[in-house]
This record gives C-alpha cells, sequence and structure tokens, in this order.
C-alpha cells in the first residue's frame, strides 16, 4: 500500500603500522547497486602508516572496469562496538563534524573526500584514508569502510553504486553485525534510494547513522528534551511505524494538531515522517507514512541478514522506544504529556530488560516474540477457505451457486458461525459494470448439498435496488461471460485480554456464461502476489477483500463513493459538508489504485478523500509510495501497462468529480453525464498535473475518440514503456 545481498566478509590480514599489505581479498564478480547497472568493489583494506586504505574497482554490469578518476567518491569510516549489557552491536564513525541546533551542540558522523589515490593492480584504485586513525584504536575489532560514487549523465540520472568492507585490522574474520539486509528493504523500496538517491545499501547507512547521530533540532519524541536520535534503528523504526506512533495517537486522542515526527537534515529541510492535522471541520487526524502490514511482522524487515534475530533477542530501552515512543522509562511520579509509564516501572539502564522480556514465549505475552504476535497468524486463526465449485445461470434468471467453507485443515465450518458469507455476481467481465453488480448474504438460506458443500440460488433483487427494484438477480439485457465471486469472515475471541479479531477468508472467483457464449475469464492486469511482495497479504474493507480478481468486480467503470457522501434532504451530494467539495469520486479500481499510490505526489487542487463504509473519509493524499512509481511491473503484470494493451471493449469511466449537481436523488449515473475516456482515466489517475489534463483535452475528440496511441503507444516515440524506463 527487490534484491540479493553480497556479504563480504573474507579473512584479511594486515598491519597497523607497517607497509605490509593484506594477503587475502574479495576478488570476483559483484552484483551491481540495486537499481543501476553499475557495481564498486572495495576488494581489499588495511592500516598503513596510521592509515587505512581501500583498493576498489567500478565495473559495469558485465564485468568491465570503469575509470574510477570520471567518479565522485565519498568515504565513511567506522569501528563496530559491541554493548557490554545487552549484546547489540553498533557502528561508531571515526570521521565527524561538529554541528549545532535550538537544543545545543553536538557531533555527527559524516565522509570525507580528500584522501589520496593511486593506481594498483593493474586495474584497482587505491583510496588512502586522510583521517588518521586514532591513538590506541583498537585493531580486533571489526572496522567498516563505506563509500558511494557517481558519475553525471548528460540529460538523465547519474550513474550510482555503493560498496562496504569489513576487515579487522590485526586479522580475523569481521563480526557479522548487519540485523537488515538490503534485500529485504527492497521487497517494498525497488529499490531504496536516499539522501538524493545516492544511498543504496543499507550496510552504508549504518556508518553514519550510528548512536552518534542526533538531531540538535528536534526533541526525541521518547524522551522529551533530549535531542532526537538518527541512529538506523531509532529513525527506520520511527518512520515505518508514522501515523501509528503512540505519542502521536495519544496526540489525536487529545485533540492536539502539529504534533509530528519529523527530521531536520539536509540544508535545514525539514522531513516530516507523521504528524497530527485539523482537517476543515476541525476533526483532528495523523498524516504521514503508513507500513503497508502489521507493523508486528517484524521479520518484513529482520530478514536475509546474519543478525537478523536480534530483533527479538537483543532488547534495550532505545530499540523498543523507537516504536513504543510514549513509554516512559524515568520516574512514574513526573511521566510526560503523551507518555505512558513503562509498566515494568522505571528503568534506569537495559541491564534488566530481558529479564521480562525474553526472546520467545507464549502468543501475545511479554515475550518480544510473543508480544509481536500478528492475529491473523496466531494459534486463534484457524484459516477460513472459501471455493466456488460451480456457477450456473442466464439472463433474466437467478443463478445457482455451489460451494464450500473450510478450515485450513480441511474441517468443516458451520455457515452460522460466520459474521458474514456474501456471495456477489458482476459481469460481463470485458467490463464490469455496477447495474450488474449484486451480493447476498447466504448464511442463513444456503442448503448444504450433502458432501460437505453448499447450494444457493439467488433471489431476485430488493425493492430498494437502484436500477431494477425486484429485478432478477442477472438481468435479462445481461450478455457474455460473468463471475461470481465470495467473501466471508469471523470474530475470534483472542487470549489474555486482547479483544478480539475479524479472521476474513479468501475470495475465489468463478467465471460462467450468461447467453451459452464461450467463457471468457476478466483479463488480468495485477497480479495480488506482487501487492503482498510489500502488504504481505492485501486485506481492506474489514479484511473481506483480498484477491483483485474480487475487487474488480466492484470497483467497476461505473462505481463512484456517491452512495456515501454525506446528502441534503432532496438526496443529492451535500458538497459543503464533503472534504472535496465533490459530488463523487470514482473508485473504478485503476483509476483508485492509481491515485492511492500517487499519494502525495498527486496535484489535486482539492484533497484526495474517497466516502465509504457508515460516511467515513478516506484520505490518500498523504500516502508515500515506497517505491519507483515509473516501475510500473512492480504491481503490473508484465505488457499490461501500455495502451496497446487497453481492449478495445473497455469503456469510459462514468462519474462527476466536480461541484456541481448531475445525480438527482439517485445513484444511477444518467446517460447524460460527464464521462473520462478509458486512456485518460488511468493516465491522469498519476498525471494529474493542469498541463496533462490540458494536453488529453487536446489530443480528444468531442465524441471521446483518444489519439494517445499516436505517440504513446509501443514502438512510438513517447511510448509508455520508454517513457517510464527513461524515468
Amino acid at each position: 500500500m527487490h534484491r540479493a545481498l553480497l556479504l563480504l566478509g573474507m579473512i584479511v590480514l594486515v598491519s597497523s603500522c607497517s607497509d605490509a599489505q593484506p594477503t587475502a581479498s574479495t576478488d570476483g564478480a559483484v552484483a551491481p547497486t540495486p537499481g543501476s547497472t553499475l557495481a564498486m568493489t572495495i576488494y581489499r583494506a588495511g592500516v598503513v602508516k596510521g592509515h587505512v586504505f581501500a583498493d576498489f574497482r567500478i565495473t559495469d554490469a558485465d564485468g568491465s572496469v570503469r575509470t574510477s578518476a570520471d567518479f565522485t567518491t565519498q568515504w565513511t569510516l567506522a569501528v563496530l562496538t559491541p554493548d557490554p549489557v545487552t549484546g547489540a552491536s553498533s557502528f561508531s564513525s571515526y570521521i565527524t563534524k561538529p554541528a549545532t541546533g535550538t537544543l545545543g551542540d553536538t557531533i555527527q558522523p559524516t565522509d570525507e573526500t580528500t584522501g589520496t589515490y593511486s593506481k594498483i593492480d593493474g586495474d584497482g584504485t587505491r583510496y588512502s584514508f586522510a583521517i588518521a586513525m586514532p591513538a590506541g584504536f583498537s585493531t580486533t575489532s571489526t572496522h567498516r569502510i563505506g563509500a558511494w560514487t557517481d558519475r553525471a549523465v548528460e540529460g538523465g540520472s547519474p550513474e550510482v553504486a555503493n560498496a562496504t568492507y569489513d576487515f579487522v585490522p590485526a586479522g580475523g574474520v569481521p563480526i557479522a553485525s548487519d540485523v537488515v539486509a538490503i534485500g529485504a528493504c527492497n521487497g517494498c523500496h525497488s529499490p531504496l534510494a536516499v539522501h538524493g538517491g545516492y544511498r543504496r545499501e543499507v550496510k552504508l547507512c549504518v556508518t553514519c547513522h550510528t548512536t552518534q547521530l542526533v538531531d540538535p533540532n528536534r526533541e526525541d519524541p521518547a524522551v522529551p528534551g533530549t535531542m532526537n536520535p538518527l541512529d538506523l534503528t531509532s529513525l527506520v523504526h520511527r518512520i515505518h511505524t508514522g501515523i501509528n506512533l503512540p505519542t502521536l495517537v495519544a496526540a489525536q486522542a487529545a485533540g492536539l494538531a502539529g504534533v509530528a515526527y519529523d527530521v531536520i537534515g539536509y540544508k535545514n529541510s525539514d522531513s516530516i515522517f507523521a504528524e497530527t492535522v485539523a482537517d476543515r471541520d476541525q476533526t483532528i487526524n495523523i498524516s504521514g507514512v503508513e507500513f503497508p502490514q502489521d507493523l508486528r511482522n517484524c521479520t518484513t524487515c529482520h530478514q536475509q541478514a546474519p543478525a537478523a534475530d536480534h530483533w527479538k533477542s537483543v532488547v534495550s530501552k532505545r530499540a523498543c522506544a523507537s516504536c513504543h515512543d510514549s513509554a516512559w522509562f524515568g520516574d512514574p511520579t513526573a511521566v510526560p504529556a503523551l507518555h505512558v509509564a513503562h509498566a515494568g516501572g522505571p528503568m534506569q539502564s537495559d541491564a534488566v530488560c530481558a529479564s521480562c522480556h525474553v526472546p520467545d514465549g507464549a502468543e501475545y505475552d511479554l515475550s518480544v516474540s510473543g508480544a509481536h504476535t500478528t492475529p491473523a497468524r496466531s494459534k486463534e486463526a484457524k484459516g477460513l477457505v472459501l471455493a466456488i465449485t460451480k456457477v450456473t445461470g442466464v439472463s433474466g434468471d437467478s443463478p445457482v451457486v455451489v460451494f464450500t467453507v473450510k478450515n485450513a485443515d480441511g474441517s468443516a465450518v458451520e455457515l452460522a458461525s460466520l459474521d458474514r458469507l456474501v456471495i456477489t455476481i458482476s459481469g460481463p467481465t470485458t467490463d464490469y459494470s455496477q447495474v450488474n453488480n449484486i451480493g447476498q448474504d447466504v448464511r442463513a438460506t444456503a442448503q448444504p448439498v450433502g458432501d460437505g458443500s453448499y447450494r444457493y440460488q439467488f433471489v431476485p433483487r430488493s425493492a430498494k435496488d437502484a436500477w431494477s427494484p425486484l429485478g432478477p438477480a442477472i438481468l435479462s439485457s445481461a450478455h457474455g461471460t460473468f463471475a461470481a465471486g465470495m467473501e466471508g469472515r469471523r470474530v475470534l475471541t483472542l487470549p489474555s485480554d486482547m479483544g478480539t479479531f475479524e479472521e476474513g477468508g479468501n475470495n475465489p472467483v468463478a467465471y460462467f456464461s450468461v447467453d451459452d457464449s464461450d467463457v471468457v475469464p476478466r483479463r488480468k492486469v495485477v497480479e495480488v502476489e506482487r501487492c503482498n511482495a510489500c502488504h504481505q497479504e492485501l486485506r481492506a474493507h474489514g479484511d473481506l477483500r483480498t484477491n483483485t480478481e474480487y475487487c474488480v468486480m466492484c470497483h467497476a467503470p461505473d462505481q463512484t463513493d456517491w452512495a456515501s457522501r454525506p446528502k441534503t434532504p432532496n438526496g443529492n451530494t451535500d458538497l459543503a459538508a464533503t472534504v472535496d467539495h465533490l459530488e463523487e469520486r470514482s473508485v473504478r479500481f485503476s483509476r483508485l489504485i492509481h491515485s492511492i499510490h500517487k499519494g502525495d505526489e498527486l496535484d489535486y487542487s482539492v484533497p484526495f478523500a474517497v466516502y465509504g463504509y457508515k460516511g467515513s473519509v478516506n484520505r490518500f493524499d498523504d500516502i508515500r509510495f515506497p517505491g519507483d512509481l515509473a516501475r510500473c511491473e512492480t504491481c503490473h503484470a508484465a505488457g499490461t501497462y501500455t495502451i496497446d494493451a487497453i481492449p478495445a471493449t473497455s469503456v469510459p469511466t462514468s462519474a462527476n468529480e466536480s461541484d456541481t449537481i448531475v445525480h438527482s436523488g439517485t445513484a444511477v449515473y444518467p446517460p447524460s453525464g460527464p464521462m473520462i475516456p478509458v486512456i485518460q482515466s488511468v493516465c491522469l489517475s498519476c498525471h494529474d498535473t493542469a498541463t496533462a489534463h490540458t494536453h488529453v483535452a487536446l489530443e480528444t475528440s468531442s465524441t471521446g475518440m483518444e489519439a494517445c496511441a499516436v505517440c504513446h503507444g509501443e514502438g512510438r516515440q513517447f511510448a509508455v514503456t520508454s517513457v517510464h524506463a527513461n524515468h
């Protein structure tokens, strides 16, 4: 709401005070830096006459060596220091600079560029650090060299590569200390590229984002009055917790606007990751980063790294307060605003944390893994498995659906134990329409067949149906292939007074013909497996919807949020009562999902809000997509995102996204209402600037014919694949 990691950890024998050379190296092929075709390899390091050196090469994807003098390279140098209390290891930078802010003075890790370069090994280059090693530095500790290099490219993005190298000056095997691998980060970020896109390797990040690094202009939300820590643990945990940071949740509950988790960075820029804001009606909401899955899924990030299990085996106030920032470990009689006293009493050090918070235990207990139990994967969740085995039905009639409901172990489920079990019919699959969409709860009336299956025959539409009151489930005008889909859910009681959990089932979809024509399943544009690379398990609408093949049945070209918007006494949308002054917003799947993922980069002049269940207002204009928006195949099946891939049978989007009234007290869209042609409906959901709107208007005829393919079709000068690749 991906990729491989190369670990450089060979034995290196060096001298700390002589001209002796290392006797081991890491020569060999190296994968390019994520998101780049360039690789930088540090293959040897040591200390000569009190200065560290690094031998390196810069290569293309094919292994050919590039001239290092063509690149600008910056270097970091840090030593790994184990914490004697917790056992955690963290780096400390040898290269620092002073910093001054509103909270006082500090020193911050930095990099250097003033060392010397010399040619070695025929095609290698040696960098000798300008900074001298301090007297008495530990020659038996693990040291890490970090570097990022780039070369400007005229008319394009610069070439970038990152490299790190671990070594022990006195010789020996470096400690494998990393708790996160870049491959895990790139499961969502595709690729991670921060600080202008130049830092792309988490092993490099930790050489600057050490426990030395603090923001002297912002307070630590966990310890008011102290500088905000920017070590990688504190920073990344808080960024990803985002709108769920407990201090912000407490500020929202207290009605306080303007409380933020932000960082003052390069050139005093203010990066706001989450904050409480007041909407037009003075309702306090939290805007900012939202992790796209359950925050308790620690192994989403902590994987693929040698010390990945430290998330549960190494416990400290600093690490825990990075997410649980309202926990107050100090004097329980002097708890700051927005904080709560630590239930275990005041904690002056980390020495006794592990006595309560052991690595593993029972679900939901005080153990680290227990406290981070996700209900969907707990022992209480049995797995709700729905299946449609047969569908029959024709135009003007009531279809019959045969289905099963079981637990994951194959045991039967009583339909009465569910709090929802709905079968939805929609069609045609060329492009769904809400006119043909009907869903009915089958718990009370489905009949057991005798083999563990149930049979349900749809009943006629209700008198309140907007399109055909009391009409047949499948309208007489229906034609082609229709789809039947299911959703189900049950409420489970969790142990230890943890409340309840809504366990949703899968969403099976089956296809059938309503007019004896060949069955043609809905085209697959988005694969839910790609969604789940970031979301882990896509779940929406109260955990009921998990399958994009099912989502599109309701999120049709003519589906809007009109019915959920506030209404005047005459049944029209109350424009003044909406947050965006629009009669409605289209929720066509392609248009909605593109806009949601574009999020805070949208150029809309009004909030991007969709009204939902019980009139809820869902703001998406603060969503921050963690990957590259130009990489369409992050979400799309290959080749499905081009103009050429849009079927000729696709229909325009029906929606009045303006401050006028087109509907007359009904959800039925009038034939005279404004229509958004198919191509621009999709493209303008991301490219939403005034310039883009003007451009498509000029290239669309008065009858809705779009000339987009002339320039943006595949093989054309500005083909979709080419334009996106260039970005």
